[in-house]
């Protein structure tokens, strides 16, 4: 992994944990691959330059932060692409699958 690569991961991790604090959605789990290419989808559609300017963006206003959540949130289809994620939940290993206890 280049440096500019593990530059833009932190920023990501510090937009999501931010996103996570002022909206309550937390995206902070997701994987690696998916959330890049993702936040790279957002900062496209809303002309940023850089990730800081869509953090900028999100965060001064609920209303763009409304129409990014078509970027951030995850398909029911799309999260069965990660083999090893759906396996756990095949398995009911995970806990978004196992059964609550009473």
């Amino acid at each position: 992994m280049d440096d500019e690569t593990t530059l833009f991961d932190l920023e990501v991790g510090l937009l999501l944990e931010a996103v996570y604090r002022s909206y309550q959605h937390d995206f902070r789990d997701y994987a690696v691959t998916s959330v890049r290419r993702r936040m790279r989808h957002a900062m496209a559609h809303f002309g940023c330059g850089h990730l800081g300017e869509l953090q900028h963006l999100l965060l001064g206003d609920a209303a763009p932060f409304r129409q990014a959540l078509q970027f951030f949130t995850v398909q029911v289809s799309e999260m069965f692409r990660d083999r090893p994620t759906s396996a756990r939940c095949a398995s009911r290993s995970c806990r978004c699958c196992a059964p609550t206890r009473r």
